[in-house]
């Protein structure tokens, strides 16, 4: 299993407005992946992120997440099939909002910009597994071996 936490703070002060104001967010962004191997080939992944409001400005983006599951089959002839699906609780989707009573103006905003997807692949390695592997030098490395003689 994988984590990944990052703790943040913001603190938004405009200085143009009629009202000026003043807006702080503490803030959780979270990301776990945890991938389990079963028998005969099998595996299972989940992956989750999670996103706490955050500003950008004056407006604040409410929380948001994604939940993500996959199980895969690999074959002894180098054939590997997977079915997965993104988004399966369908949470994420970014809600800005904006308010600012003194100066007369409120604003909401829905983007649900990230589709669902249910992916099912089929993947294999094709060609001879007995031939050697070519070392490829770089014009860099050259380069530098000209340098230091």
């Amino acid at each position: 299993m994988t984590c990944a936490l990052t703790l943040q703070y913001q603190r938004v002060q405009t200085s143009h407005l009629e009202h000026n104001v003043v807006v702080d967010q503490p803030g959780l962004n979270a990301n776990v992946v945890s991938q389990i191997k079963l028998p005969k080939g099998f595996s299972f992944e989940v992956s989750g992120m999670y996103q706490s409001a955050s500003l950008s400005g004056v407006v604040r983006y409410r929380a948001l997440g994604s939940l993500n599951a996959g199980v895969q089959k690999t074959f002894r002839k180098n054939g590997t099939l997977r079915l997965a699906m993104d988004d399966i609780l369908a949470t994420n989707v970014w809600v800005l909002d904006a308010d600012l009573p003194e100066d007369k103006f409120s604003s909401s905003f829905r983007y649900d910009w990230h589709n669902q997807y249910i992916r099912l692949t089929y993947s294999f390695t094709i060609g001879n597994k007995m031939l050697k592997t070519v070392t490829v030098k770089r014009g860099a490395e050259e380069e530098r071996g000209r340098v230091t003689d």
